[in-house]
């Protein structure tokens, strides 16, 4: 079993109301969003040639995919196909995305200061 264990939490904000964290592996990167209702609405739509799964951990939100628009819940998952707009709007006071990406999201490593323990094999 391999495990590893952060010492430093891989934590940014990038504006206030939305907070990332980041753990990555060569070929996938998942990151923790937290955003607040204070993001009343949304950013403009991007996209990325990365594949996106996203998983609602906390809270209520809207997607934008293109001119679509769905309402999403604690437990609902989705994803963005490589290179489709998209945003999102929170809908309750927090709301927390777990995302993946393959591949990685190299521009969001850049932004971050990483420093775990070594990796223990069991």
């Amino acid at each position: 079993m391999y495990v590893s264990i952060e010492m430093k939490a891989s934590l940014e904000m990038i504006k206030p109301g939305l907070i990332r964290r980041l753990m990555y592996l060569k070929n996938i990167l998942t990151a923790l969003f937290d955003i607040e209702k204070s993001m009343n609405k949304p950013d403009p739509q991007h996209s990325h040639t990365q594949k996106q799964i996203n998983y609602v951990t906390d809270g209520e939100l809207l997607i934008f995919i293109g001119d679509s628009k769905f309402r999403l819940n604690k437990g609902d998952m989705f994803m963005f196909p490589s290179e489709v707009p998209h945003t999102v709007q929170p809908l309750t006071s927090n709301v927390r995305i777990i995302d993946s990406f393959r591949p990685i999201r190299e521009d969001f490593l850049k932004m971050n200061d990483f420093r775990y323990l070594p990796i223990i094999n069991h």
